[in-house]
C-alpha cells in the first residue's frame, strides 16, 4: 500500500491467491506496470508455459524482495521485461529498505546502501569484518525504534544500546561495497567440522531448468554432523531424477562438505509464510514424512 502511495499509482485489489496465471490475467487486464513479488512468484512465474515478453510490456519497474532470489530464475526474470527494469533488494520491517540493485548490476548481490544508512559486518567476537569477510549484518538507520510491542527482553535482544539492529542474517561487502545476503545465522550447517550456507546449495539446484523451488536442510547424526538434503518441487511432468540432482550438485560444489548426503526429496509444495517464505523446519518435516530411512551415518558421498 505504501509503495503504491509513493508511486502515485492506482492499487489494484485482489481477493484470489497468487497463482503465475492470475497474474498475467491481471496484467493483461489493467496493463500494469508496477510490480512487487516475493522471489517465489518468481520462481514459478519464470516456469509458466504462458509467459512471454509481449505480456510484461507494460511493466517498467519490477521490484523483488522478501527472500533470497537464486540468480539464474532472476536472469531469466530479467529477460522477459523488456521495457522496464528490476529492482533486487533488502528490507527489515523493524528499519525499512537497507539496500537495493537496480537494474541487476551483480545478480547474487543485494545491491548498494540506501542514502542515510549504516551497515557494518561482525564476527562472532563483535568484530568488524572488512570486504569479502563473512558475518552478521547490523543496521543503524539514524532513527528512533519504539521496539517490539510489549516484548522489551526481545527488542534488548535485537538492538543494541548504540542503536544497531542485529538482523540474525550473514552476509558481506564486495570491493565494489556491494552487500551479499547469503543465509540467516540460524540455518548455518555443520558437516565433519565445516560449516556451510543451505542457500549456496539451493542457488546450484536452482540452475536446473526442471526446478521451481528447492529448501535444503541438514539432517544431524553424532557422527557427520548436518548432512544436506534438499526438497525440491520440479514442473509438472519433468523426469528429472533424484540422482540427476545429486550428481549436478556433485559436479558443480566439488567440496565433501556441500553435497547433497541425504538426497532429494520431490514434494508437490513447499511450506511458507503468509509473505512467502519458505520454512525450513516445516519443509524439513514435510520431506521425512514421506517413507523414508533416515541413515545413521554418511559413507563418503552416499548413505
Amino acid at each position: 500500500m505504501l509503495f503504491s502511495c509513493g508511486h502515485s499509482a492506482t492499487r489494484i485489489v485482489v481477493d484470489k491467491p497468487y497463482t503465475p496465471e492470475y497474474l498475467l490475467e491481471l496484467i493483461d487486464k489493467y496493463k500494469v506496470t508496477i510490480l512487487t513479488l516475493a522471489p517465489q512468484h518468481i520462481a514459478t512465474l519464470v516456469k509458466s508455459p504462458l509467459l512471454t515478453k509481449e505480456r510484461l510490456v507494460s511493466v517498467r519497474f519490477l521490484s523483488i524482495g522478501g527472500g533470497n532470489c537464486y540468480v539464474p530464475t532472476l536472469l531469466k526474470m530479467q529477460e522477459y521485461v523488456t521495457n522496464g527494469y528490476i529492482s533486487y533488494g533488502y528490507a527489515l520491517t523493524e528499519c525499512g529498505g537497507v539496500s537495493a540493485n537496480l537494474g541487476i548490476t551483480k545478480p547474487s548481490s543485494v545491491g548498494k546502501l540506501v542514502p542515510g544508512l549504516r551497515v557494518k559486518i561482525l564476527d562472532d567476537a563483535g568484530r568488524s569484518l572488512g570486504h569479502n569477510e563473512t558475518g552478521e549484518i547490523l543496521v543503524h538507520n539514524n532513527k528512533v525504534w519504539n521496539g517490539y510491542y510489549g516484548n522489551p527482553n526481545e527488542t534488548k535482544r535485537m538492538q543494541d544500546y548504540q542503536g544497531w539492529f542485529h538482523t540474525g542474517d550473514l552476509g558481506y561487502f564486495d570491493n565494489d561495497n556491494y552487500l551479499y545476503v547469503l543465509d540467516r545465522k540460524k540455518d548455518m550447517l555443520k558437516f565433519h567440522g565445516m560449516q556451510y550456507c543451505p542457500h549456496e546449495i539451493e542457488q546450484v539446484v536452482a540452475e536446473l531448468p526442471d526446478v521451481i523451488e528447492v529448501c535444503v536442510f541438514g539432517l544431524w547424526n553424532e557422527v557427520d554432523g548436518d548432512a544436506a538434503a534438499a526438497a525440491v518441487v520440479k514442473v509438472p511432468g519433468s523426469k528429472l531424477l533424484e540422482q540427476d540432482i545429486v550428481e549436478y550438485v556433485a559436479k558443480r560444489l566439488q567440496v565433501m562438505h556441500k553435497q547433497l548426503h541425504c538426497g532429494v526429496f520431490f514434494l508437490d509444495e513447499l511450506p511458507k509464510t503468509g509473505c512467502g517464505k519458505i520454512l525450513r523446519n516445516q519443509a524439513r518435516d514435510l520431506a521425512l514424512g514421506k517413507k523414508w530411512e533416515v541413515h545413521k551415518h554418511v559413507d563418503g558421498a552416499n548413505i
